[in-house]
């Protein structure tokens, strides 16, 4: 996992996994709170670099337990089992 730092616009799906304790969600058509979100994760991340290691490894810990491929299969096959009966 790349352990990024999230910033943006869920768009609505994602407000299941962008999360404030490991993401920024910004509101729709918030251009300006956009910008003023990524300049203080720049000037946060110019002063200490590891500043946002424990968030992102939040993040990426979440993504793994709640979307793995396995979680995945089973959703899929559970689906086609629903369809086909």
């Amino acid at each position: 996992m790349c352990r990024c730092i999230v910033a943006g616009y869920t768009g609505r799906g994602g407000d299941e996994f962008m999360k404030p304790e490991f993401c920024y969600p910004v509101k729709f058509g918030d251009i300006l709170g956009y910008g003023e979100v990524v300049e203080s994760i720049l000037k946060r991340y110019e002063k200490d670099s590891t500043a946002f290691a424990a968030m992102t490894e939040k993040g990426a810990a979440f993504i793994a337990e709640n979307y793995s491929e396995e979680r995945e299969r089973e959703s899929i096959v559970s689906c086609w089992n629903r369809i086909l009966g």
